[in-house]
């Protein structure tokens, strides 16, 4: 696979996983306000650790609120970054199919049969033109380093 589509595949990448870490922070609230049973057999004591526990639990809520925060903002600026890579090409055809192919994936679904409809090309040529515009892409923005690039998709 070519450098520039790994590149922009990760756009969509860091959403799939900023939509995983929303699902999991959702599991993670729903068992921070379930209430725990009361053992009616144990001998009843004066204690705190039920509170404890609750603080605890809102605390890793929080805590994960406050990743899933970062991962946001790591996204937006990357998203913003190759829409303003793409948007700089040359050929508005390489444009235009770039920006559908890895920046309006929901819409077309990452297809390139859907986006060569949308417009208005054969399959066989969105093919030619999609490794026409990976091609002017990379030669434009490939780093000499591609540790540099590796990995903008760590939500660490």
């Amino acid at each position: 696979m070519s450098w520039a589509k790994e590149y922009l595949r990760q756009v969509r990448r860091m959403d799939i996983q900023i939509d995983n870490m929303q699902a999991t922070l959702g599991a993670l609230r729903i068992k921070a306000e379930s209430i725990g049973s009361f053992d009616y057999e144990k001998p009843r004591v004066k204690s705190s650790s039920s509170g404890d526990e609750l603080l605890m639990k809102v605390a890793a809520v929080a805590d994960y609120e406050k990743k899933i925060d970062r991962a946001v903002d790591r996204y937006i600026d990357f998203r913003q970054k190759v829409t303003e890579q793409i948007n700089s090409l040359e050929d508005e055809r390489y444009i235009v199919l770039l920006s559908r192919m890895y920046l309006e994936y929901g819409k077309y679904r990452a297809k390139l049969e859907k986006v060569a409809e949308s417009m208005n090309y054969s399959y066989d040529h969105m093919r030619r033109l999609h490794g026409e515009a990976l091609m002017a892409f990379e030669e434009k923005y490939k780093p000499d380093d591609e540790d540099a690039t590796k990995c903008h998709n760590r939500m660490c």
